[in-house]
């Protein structure tokens, strides 16, 4: 998280709550990037600033579902106005029990991969988890989409607002969007995602063979210069210890052509 605007994240929060039977929702935030030497993006909240906004988006969703909408001023104090239209108050109150179950966690840059794993793995792993990148900057979010396909999370989301010329925030809530004003897009479900993806794991595939492959041929090398020791270059053994490693060599050869072969 690193976004100030807590109607993107309540947008993201109340969308999963009533549409994907989300039960629990952890809002994680990452130190600052200069504290490794990376200055690209904008710094993060802080502890302090993380924790304020933890529980604005509570807050505001507690209050929507009692029919107000909530502002923040930059004074740090808040405003309280009814609700124009009441008919998503049932969106937020779905919402409201989903975050009884309601957490902050913080991630260090450095151990962004690690940390994300644990996470993942502590809360029912990669087919139970989706990871909602709504509120951080565009180059973080690359950051955390990379890492989490190259962890093999498969639920990677963004909820999107279509642009509108209305001023009134209640507009922009999701329970009161009109069908094309908003998407909820899946970054990892894509065709081309899932090509690349594939692509990775053979790549994957061919380095661990051409790995077992080499230490095959060393282990061959060195059985082979045992045997010469051993019993000398005219032996049986010897003999037999050079066709298995040409048999080995071969499949070897045969199944990296297999892999590399044009889809």
């Amino acid at each position: 998280m690193l976004s100030p605007n807590v109607d993107s994240y309540v947008n993201a929060i109340t969308y999963t709550c009533d549409r994907m039977n989300v039960n629990s929702v952890r809002l994680v935030y990452t130190a600052d990037r200069a504290a490794v030497g990376d200055t690209s993006i904008e710094p993060g909240p802080g502890q302090a600033g993380a924790a304020e906004l933890f529980k604005r988006i509570k807050e505001k969703i507690e209050q929507l579902s009692n029919g107000y909408y909530v502002s923040y001023l930059p004074q740090g104090t808040s405003q309280a106005q009814l609700l124009r239209r009441q008919e998503g108050r049932a969106v937020y109150t779905i919402a409201c029990k989903c975050l009884t179950d309601y957490e902050l966690i913080r991630i260090d840059y450095p151990r962004l991969r690690k940390d994300l794993s644990q996470i993942i793995k502590r809360y029912g792993g990669s087919d139970n988890c989706i990871i909602d990148v709504t509120g951080a900057s565009k180059s973080l979010s690359v950051d955390i989409f990379s890492i989490a396909l190259a962890i093999g999370a498969k639920h990677i989301y963004t909820f999107e607002l279509v642009p509108s010329r209305s001023r009134n925030p209640e507009d922009s809530l999701y329970p009161l969007l009109r069908p094309g004003a908003y998407t909820y897009t899946s970054l990892s479900g894509s065709q081309l995602v899932r090509e690349s993806r594939a692509a990775l794991l053979q790549k994957s595939l061919v380095f661990r063979q051409i790995m077992v492959v080499s230490i095959l041929s060393i282990i061959s090398i060195l059985v082979s210069l045992f045997t010469l020791k051993v019993f000398g270059p005219q032996s049986e053994a010897l003999t037999i210890v050079s066709l298995v490693s040409s048999i080995v060599t071969v499949i070897s050869f045969a199944s990296w052509v297999i892999l590399e072969r044009p889809k």
